[in-house]
């Protein structure tokens, strides 16, 4: 619709690749864009950190089987999993709203998995992280951009080592000082994702004073994200895959 009408759009965590790219036809949408990386670029991190970093050998995943995001993201993940040799355990699903997931977790435990993948989004990652912990398995926990810091208020102390590859680096000192405006300006914390839509407000409004006149814009097919990646040691440039997936107790530092 934006495309027809020549309306730009930008989104702040859009991931799937058909935002950007007709899956269809292969023709780039000229008037989508994206800040965040792409579900295949973040599902190969997932995989790398796994097997190249934490040396694992083995993962099991579950999804949400009514979600494009969550399945298609599975489907990156695993094929980045075959790809380095891992051994996949199995793949479980629930369908949205399901909040009892302990016999998912039961067969999971059974296979001696030693990581569980969470291409899903945060309420859900809490809930299984808490139910796991109640059934004394404490399998390696990595998920992608459904991450949030709410999780923690679900999940509690269960949800300490797992990692998660996230476009923010919360840990950045402009992130904290942005944060800390928000709430002296309204009086609570800001809740994600609102922080990302706030960066995605200023950069449409840059994007917009700093736009040829007279001429075309800049149209292209995102697949890389245009803003520097989260990177867990507030390095510059482009990590490796590997580097850019961070435990969760290191942004309690």
């Amino acid at each position: 619709m934006v495309n027809a009408a020549g309306v730009p759009q930008i989104g702040t965590a859009s991931t799937n690749p058909a935002v950007t790219v007709d899956p269809k036809t292969g023709q780039v949408r000229p008037f989508m864009f994206r800040m965040s990386y792409t579900d295949p670029y973040q599902g190969k991190v997932m995989a790398d950190y796994l097997i190249n970093k934490l040396g694992v050998k083995s993962a099991a995943v579950i999804t949400d089987v009514g979600s494009d995001y969550s399945e298609g993201l599975k489907e990156f993940f695993t094929a980045r999993l075959a790809e380095l040799k891992g051994d996949l355990k199995g793949v479980w699903g629930f369908r949205g709203g399901d909040v009892d997931f302990r016999a998912q977790l039961t067969e999971m435990k059974a296979t001696g998995a030693e990581a569980v993948a969470l291409p899903i989004l945060y309420k859900e990652m809490g809930l299984i992280m808490k139910q796991a912990a109640e059934l004394d398995w404490k399998p390696i926990f990595i998920g992608g951009d459904g991450f949030s810091p709410s999780m923690h208020e679900i999940a509690g102390d269960a949800m300490e080592g797992s990692y998660w590859v996230y476009s923010m680096d919360l840990g950045n000192p402009q992130m904290i000082y942005l944060l800390s405006r928000f709430e002296k300006e309204y009086g609570v914390p800001a809740a994600e994702p609102g922080n990302v839509a706030y960066a995605g407000r200023r950069r449409d409004q840059e994007g917009w004073e700093s736009r040829p006149r007279g001429g075309q814009g800049c149209h292209g097919k995102h697949e890389r994200p245009p803003s520097r990646p989260f990177h867990p040691h507030g390095g510059q440039g482009d990590p490796q895959p590997a580097e850019q997936a961070r435990r969760y107790d290191a942004l309690e530092e």
